[in-house]
């Protein structure tokens, strides 16, 4: 059947690893960016505190939770075209150009 279809399993398999990579690679460099931005001015990483229960868990992972929060805002709003139902595509556009 994926034969027909012109698919074998291994290139399915690819696939899932491929975009398994990719995500993984997209992880790793959010937390480098939290990294590089904490310790260019030698801010702290963490608070006195950062248990379950705590409400400030440190810099580290504040900042990490608002860039997953701002990139999951950031794909809805180009996902549901947000920006081009606000402004008009085409009408501010025009009036760049």
């Amino acid at each position: 059947m994926a034969l027909s279809k012109g698919k074998t399993l291994g290139r399915e398999i690819q696939q899932q690893i491929d975009t398994e990579r990719q995500t993984w690679r997209n992880v790793l460099i959010r937390v480098l960016d939290v990294v590089t931005f904490l310790a260019k001015p030698n801010l702290s990483f963490r608070d006195h505190r950062e248990d379950v229960t705590s409400t400030n868990r440190g810099n580290f992972w504040s900042l990490l939770s608002s860039s997953v929060s701002m990139t999951l805002f950031l794909e809805n709003i180009t996902q549901t075209n947000v920006l081009e139902k606000m402004f008009g595509g085409t009408e501010l556009e025009d009036g760049v150009k």
